[in-house]
């Protein structure tokens, strides 16, 4: 009975581990992540600090230079976004540290425009708002949109895309 108690107790050390490891953002099909701060290391001594030995919680000023760049180009924009732990770890600046990722973020409403080739798409936007772009692909994802009338070796490829950085220039 003894072994198999220890055995549901690593278990679920391990499930804890795994869930402080991975961090989930997700702000619903019609809203977009935008990422107002991010750390990775460590600013406090109480955060993911269950179980863990006092000498691992006391570098209380531990974080990664461009840990926040790294975490918005990876999430500003996507209506999700998934952050491992294990995707910044390059050096480790504070060893001995039990480090964690901590996000703030803001959930913004999403238009999406799909313009078919040789087409225009046609943004706008009420007065007195601006216009501000998340991403862009240039491609095709699926063999449904701009389907009509395209023969069937015009849609079937659909990993045939880029996302683009400069949607358009005037």
């Amino acid at each position: 009975m003894r072994d198999k108690l220890d055995q549901y107790r690593e278990e679920a050390v391990e499930n804890l581990r795994e869930a402080q490891r991975k961090q989930k953002r997700w702000c619903g099909e019609f809203g977009v992540v935008v990422v107002q701060s991010a750390l990775y290391g460590r600013a406090d001594s109480h955060t993911c600090s269950e179980g863990r030995p006092v000498q691992e919680l006391t570098d209380t000023l531990c974080s990664q230079a461009g840990a926040q760049q790294l975490i918005k180009t990876r999430c500003d924009g996507k209506s999700e976004c998934e952050l491992n732990t294990d995707f910044f770890r390059s050096s480790d600046l504070c060893f001995g540290t039990y480090k964690y990722v901590d996000t703030n973020y803001t959930c913004f409403p999403a238009h999406k425009v799909v313009a078919c080739e040789h087409s225009l798409a046609q943004l706008h936007c009420d007065e007195g708002q601006v216009i501000f772009v998340y991403g862009a692909d240039y491609g095709r994802r699926d063999s449904v949109t701009c389907a009509y009338k395209r023969p069937g070796s015009q849609v079937r490829n659909t990993d045939c895309y880029n996302s683009v950085v400069a949607v358009a220039q005037r």
